[in-house]
């Protein structure tokens, strides 16, 4: 717990950056210090603070799921900003506004279907030049992306097109999240093989790209010791009580936490406190939303928007006022609930923040 802890009004959200520093190196330390080999995912964090931490350590490639993290990227001058995203309506003229804005910054974005190509090609070879995109590859996770039995047909169709200029692959295994590594290693392998026998037989047809994007958090081992694949986590900047239950074979740390109190006690073997729905990532059941390291015992029993009541046990005894610090089990969400993060250093809440710019949208 802070020693100033009082100075915040609660619900707050606290990061450490030395533990961020620390993931930060972690990372680095598994793709061999290689930094061409990350491209980070800037949805868990969306903080320029974050972005040019990583900056720091020589990473100039990165990934964003929305516009305003574009938009947050080509501010802090990065090198290289992959829109995961096939971008259409508005996106798109935001995007073109953006190339325009920044031409420093190499931008690209996914796309996975032909008659989409078809009409951004269309507009670019009229308007803009040619626009970089990847194709984004389902590899078993059925979001978004084409089967990966057609990614051969479409990379040859995209390289026909005068207004595209196809970088590369992006395989993301969302699906691929078993706590067993064996399994997850097994089935990450088998994509693996799919992609690089998709990518020689594309390169013997002349067809040559980057290599590809593969994989997220929790695959991010697997790929990291191929240097043929450009690794693409986001979580790992912050981790969380999720992650770290599900992947302990990754030596990342928490790095956030809700900062909350004690604002009722309903009842003898019961506590309210002020963490609600707007305080933290409400989309799993009850018991997977958040842990208490401090007071391992409490129990959620219900949560409303700005409410969270708990069962204690006579180890956890908690009067009103009393502070209590929660972890996550889903912080990219969470992180979105908050306008700031609070820093904390050798145990004290400094004052300072970083601003959680891109979670506007």
């Amino acid at each position: 717990m802070p020693n100033n802890v009082s100075m915040l009004d609660t619900p707050s959200l606290l990061v450490y950056p030395d533990i961020v520093s620390h993931n930060i190196t972690t990372a680095m330390q598994m793709v061999s210090n290689d930094a061409s080999r990350l491209r980070p995912h800037i949805k868990t964090h969306k903080t320029k603070e974050v972005i040019q931490l990583c900056q720091a350590r020589g990473v100039q490639s990165f990934k964003a799921a929305t516009m305003s993290e574009m938009e947050l990227l080509c501010e802090c001058r990065v090198s290289d900003a992959l829109l995961a995203m096939q971008p259409s309506g508005a996106k798109f003229k935001k995007l073109m506004e953006l190339r325009e804005r920044f031409p420093k910054t190499k931008i690209s974005c996914l796309v996975d279907d032909a008659g989409f190509c078809i009409h951004l090609a269309d507009y670019l070879k009229y308007s803009s030049g040619q626009l970089d995109v990847f194709i984004d590859v389902n590899a078993g996770m059925n979001r978004t992306g084409i089967n990966i039995d057609h990614v051969e047909d479409l990379a040859v169709y995209i390289n026909g097109l005068e207004g595209l200029h196809l970088r590369g692959l992006h395989v993301y295994d969302g699906h691929l999240y078993m706590p067993d590594l064996e399994e997850r290693t097994i089935k990450a392998e088998l994509i693996y093989s799919r992609i690089k026998t998709i990518t020689d037989h594309l390169a013997k047809k002349g067809i040559t790209m980057e290599r590809p994007i593969m994989g997220g958090s929790p695959t991010f081992p697997i790929y990291a010791g191929k240097n043929d694949v450009i690794c693409s986590p986001g979580t790992f900047v912050f981790w969380d009580a999720g992650y770290a239950e599900s992947f302990p074979e990754q030596a990342f740390s928490p790095a956030v936490y809700i900062l909350g109190s004690v604002v009722s006690r309903p009842a003898e073997d019961r506590l309210c406190l002020d963490i609600g729905h707007k305080a933290v990532a409400a989309e799993n059941p009850l018991h997977r939303r958040m842990v208490f390291p401090h007071h391992p015992t409490l129990k959620v029993v219900g949560q409303s928007e700005e409410h969270l009541v708990v069962e204690h046990s006579r180890e956890d005894q908690l009067n009103i006022g009393d502070y209590v610090l929660a972890c996550p089990i889903h912080v990219c969400p969470t992180i979105a609930l908050h306008e700031v993060l609070y820093i904390m250093e050798d145990g004290d809440i400094t004052g300072a923040k970083w601003k959680v710019v891109a979670r506007k949208r």
